[in-house]
């Protein structure tokens, strides 16, 4: 992996967040640039950026538009009370 510490426009505007698990400052975002992947940890508005390839990068958007469909969480209760996906 390379460490991309760029934090140019095109990969601000492309920001996802993913997930709920955050801190104080942020959460973890994913954003692509130029056909290039990459996630980070946010820290007050600010990335480093670590480039990551893009079958993570389409996991992690798979799993945040289930997530944000299930009504903001992932899991959920079925009848009997068992967590399903």
């Amino acid at each position: 992996m390379i460490n991309v510490t760029d934090d140019n426009d095109t990969k601000r505007a492309n920001i996802t967040d993913i997930g709920t698990t955050a801190n104080t400052y942020g959460g973890v975002v994913v954003t692509h640039d130029d056909g290039r992947f990459f996630w980070s940890v946010e820290f007050a508005e600010e990335f480093n950026w670590e480039e990551i390839g893009e079958p993570l990068y389409l996991a992690l958007l798979a799993h945040e538009e289930k997530r944000r469909s299930n009504g903001g969480q992932f899991m959920k209760r079925n009848n009997e009370g068992r967590l399903t996906i």
